[in-house]
């Protein structure tokens, strides 16, 4: 029989992993990753550590509180009918060609990462005047 302390180790890297996985690509990661480039690096990275352990506390709260207080018969038919009213929503949205506003979101920080890159380029700070009379936002639009 594996060791307490092995196997507490081998959930905690398989959970990180998950983590990781899941949340590499998630707008709240896009978004710190545009507050960063426009605030200090370390005042956006300790919001995000500060809402990632709130939320991780909340959320362990609601684990071990929620099988307390509802039976589990009830929360494993919760969680079947929201499973199936999110996969009609998506189902929905995607046979009307309707997208999440990921694809806005994503527009948004390839727009800022392109401004942020021309302007470290050109030393013009995103939106300042260049000596033609151009702003680094018309230069990266052709404008």
């Amino acid at each position: 029989m594996a060791q307490p302390s092995s196997r507490f180790l081998e959930g905690f890297l398989k959970s990180w992993g998950v983590i990781l996985a899941s949340e590499i690509g998630d707008k709240t990661f896009l978004i710190a990753a545009v507050m960063a480039m426009r605030n200090s690096r370390r005042q956006v990275f300790a919001g995000a550590i500060a809402s990632l352990a709130v939320m991780t506390a909340l959320s362990a709260a609601m684990g071990w509180a929620a099988p307390n207080l509802v039976s589990p018969k009830y929360t494993h038919y919760a969680a079947t009918a929201l499973f199936f009213v999110f996969a009609a929503r998506l189902l929905w949205e995607s046979a009307r060609g309707q997208s999440p506003d990921g694809d806005a979101e994503l527009e948004a920080v390839e727009r800022e990462l392109r401004e942020s890159s021309l302007s470290r380029n050109s030393g013009t700070p995103p939106g300042a005047m260049t000596p033609n009379g151009s702003t680094a936002r018309s230069m990266e639009s052709g404008a």
